[in-house]
């Protein structure tokens, strides 16, 4: 059997049975059934909506005229920066001052300032991106990207399988774990991503995607330059 120390972390003694994973399986599934399904049908508005704004600024080809755009993107960088600084402060001195924290305390704010950051973060790199020194820095999260759902369900197993097997309690879990792993795992994505993209069109789950939704076959496989 292989044993781990235990220590304040929380660590499990033993690694080999599944106990503590299969607990956080089981606990996942009845926080979707009981809570999560729920609350998606409360967020359908708001969800719709930002699919609905995503869809305008792409009808609008907001994306590609960002030099034509820049001095208004400007302004809307340093409104939304503006808004969302108070916000911060505000859910900063809540958390400090109050234990224990939950986002419900604050969720008018949450749900707000997390509205000004995006606008914040799209405007920034849609500024940044008209310099080729950001575009060579910048072009290894595009393999990420063209992967998205793949990488995003692999991190979810991932992260589960491993906080499962080596934290009895992933809540005594330190908070430089959380970025620690997602940076690690992040990074180790980007190299995956980018050697699967050089073989094939598509994401495994990309082009599972794909299928379901044309209905049918369609080559995987890149074909090889012919010299």
């Amino acid at each position: 059997m292989l044993l781990v120390p235990v220590d304040e972390l929380g660590l499990s003694i033993a690694i080999m049975p599944l106990e503590n994973w299969g607990l956080q399986i089981t606990d996942r599934f009845y926080s979707f059934y009981s809570e999560a399904i729920s609350n998606s049908l409360i967020m359908l508005p708001e969800t719709l909506g930002l699919f609905l704004l995503g869809l305008y600024a792409g009808k609008k080809d907001i994306f590609r005229r960002a030099k034509e755009l820049d001095p208004k993107l400007k302004k809307w960088q340093i409104i939304m920066f503006i808004l969302t600084l108070p916000m911060w402060f505000i859910m900063v001195y809540f958390f400090m001052n109050n234990q224990p924290y939950t986002p419900f305390s604050l969720m008018g704010i949450t749900m707000i300032s997390g509205k000004t950051l995006f606008i914040f973060y799209i405007v920034t790199l849609m500024r940044l991106l008209q310099k080729e020194k950001w575009q060579t820095l910048l072009r290894p999260f595009q393999y990420v990207g063209r992967m998205a759902l793949t990488n995003y369900i692999s991190h979810t197993i991932v992260t589960l399988l491993v906080f499962g097997l080596l934290f009895k309690n992933d809540y005594l879990a330190p908070l430089w774990v959380g970025p620690l792993f997602c940076i690690s795992f992040y990074t180790l994505q980007i190299f995956i991503s980018r050697w699967w993209l050089s073989h094939y069109q598509y994401g495994p789950l990309e082009y599972i995607w794909r299928l379901g939704t044309y209905g049918k076959m369609m080559p995987l496989k890149k074909k090889s330059k012919v010299s």
